[in-house]
């Protein structure tokens, strides 16, 4: 496997460098990985990623979901990304 760049564009549309991503998708991974945190993260699944807007739904509100729905979407491929290498 090639070596990562020292500093990249990371899931979250920042630039950190790899020990920087490294440490936060650790810390993902130590927060939503226990009984709780997996609770949480289906909690906050549920009335995001899960939740469906309807034909009414103003361009305001989706904006809004859209966004809980993206920070909901980074803590779960962080969690998932911290799993993997504490694996590796």
């Amino acid at each position: 496997m090639p070596p990562k760049p020292d500093k990249c564009l990371r899931c979250d549309g920042q630039v950190l460098s790899t020990k920087e991503d490294d440490r936060l998708n650790t810390l993902a991974a130590a927060a939503f990985t226990s009984g709780a945190g997996k609770e949480f993260i289906a909690y906050l699944r549920s009335i995001t990623i899960e939740s469906v807007g309807g034909p009414g739904i103003s361009n305001d509100h989706l904006r809004h979901i859209e966004g809980a729905r993206w920070v909901v979407g980074i803590m779960e491929t962080r969690r998932a990304a911290g799993q993997s290498e504490k694996k590796t």
